[in-house]
């Protein structure tokens, strides 16, 4: 095995915010003589890597390459810490998904809310194994502490749950109008998941400027944050009750 750099935090710093076998698997991928440096702060790339060498593992992607796929199959599937791979893909949902998830829900309904909304999003099935669920559970609370101590600052949200009429009025009536148009373009939406949101927006936004573009974001998440920036869209709107959204974005409170 190459040698780690634990340098900067603990294994028990390591496990509130990751797992064991996220550990296991960086260590079991890389070359015996090179050296494996860890950041706190890179959890969601590691979590992105694992994700992919699941994905290879199951057969559902490839890098191209034979014996990187070899290496990323093996590597995953010694990292169970207990037992072996469940036999089908298993739910993925992205950590910073769950970052801003944990920040959108109550801790108290962690285990209740949070599911029913990557159920109503289409993160997770109507009907999730019981491995699902014990995987969002168990990453919930550490992409909750990611988020506290390592995330930078977009990441770190509040929503807010009123605007008042003095905010309203501090936005361009110009962009009043766009964010209006909008919420009825996403009250149109069949299916609320983040993929029917992202097409809706980019579609909305289609052939404007890139400072008209930023803005318009700008006030969007303003009105959901109560700042001038924050995560993707996309995935935030897609956690969060599509009557509330709506609402909100047809400047009705």
């Amino acid at each position: 095995m190459g040698s780690s750099d634990f340098i900067g935090f603990t294994p028990k710093e390591w496990l509130e915010v990751a797992t064991p076998e996220l550990m296991r698997f960086l260590v079991l991928k890389t070359p015996p003589m090179r050296k494996l440096v860890l950041s706190l702060r890179e959890i969601p790339l590691y979590y992105d890597l694992y994700f992919k060498a699941e994905r290879i593992y199951y057969g559902a992607e490839s890098t191209g390459k034979e014996d990187e796929d070899l290496l990323l199959k093996r590597s995953y599937e010694l990292s169970y810490v207990r037992g072996r791979p469940p036999e089908r893909l298993p739910v993925q949902v992205g950590y910073t998904h769950l970052a801003i998830l944990s920040q959108v829900v109550p801790r108290e309904k962690w285990e209740t809310e949070a599911i029913k909304r990557l159920q109503r999003s289409g993160h997770i099935a109507a009907t999730p194994s019981r491995f699902d669920i014990d995987r969002v559970l168990n990453l919930l609370p550490r992409a909750n502490n990611w988020t506290i101590k390592y995330a930078p600052d977009h990441y770190k949200i509040t929503i807010v749950q009123e605007v008042s009429k003095e905010s309203i009025g501090k936005i361009p009536r110009e962009y009043q109008e766009l964010i209006v148009e909008l919420g009825k373009r996403l009250d149109s939406i069949e299916e609320w998941n983040e993929e029917s949101i992202k097409s809706t927006m980019i579609e909305f936004t289609r052939g404007w400027s890139a400072q008209k573009r930023r803005e318009f974001y700008k006030y969007i998440y303003m009105l959901f944050t109560g700042r001038d920036s924050g995560p993707r869209v996309a995935p935030l709107f897609s956690l969060l009750p599509k009557e509330f959204v709506v609402r909100r974005l047809l400047l009705e409170g």
